[in-house]
C-alpha cells in the first residue's frame, strides 16, 4: 500500500492510516505496528482500561518514501479485550 500511494496517489493530500495487531496462538502476546494510526486500547479484568505501549509510531502511509513501520511485541496477558478505534 505504501508503494501504490508513494506511486499512484493523483494528490498529495491522500494518505492512509493503518494499524495492524497479530495475535499470537496461545493469545497472551500480540504483534502491533502503526502508520499514523492512534493504538489500541486494551481492558483487562479489574483494570482501567489503556492504551497498548507504543513508541515507535512511524507516519502515514504514502506520506514519507521510504518510512518504516517497526512491529513490536507487547504482552496481553491472559483475560483482554482489544479496541481499535479511528
Amino acid at each position: 500500500l505504501q508503494r501504490v500511494l508513494e506511486n499512484e496517489r493523483p494528490d498529495d493530500e491522500i494518505f492512509a492510516t493503518l494499524c495492524t495487531v497479530d495475535i499470537s496462538p496461545d493469545g497472551r502476546s500480540a504483534g502491533l505496528c502503526l502508520a499514523g494510526h492512534p493504538s489500541p486500547l486494551i481492558a483487562r479484568q479489574g483494570h482501567l482500561a489503556e492504551l497498548l505501549p507504543y513508541d515507535d509510531n512511524g507516519p502515514a502511509l504514502g506520506l514519507l518514501p521510504r518510512a518504516r513501520w517497526p512491529r513490536r511485541q507487547v504482552e496481553l496477558g491472559r483475560s483482554w479485550s482489544l479496541m481499535l478505534y479511528t
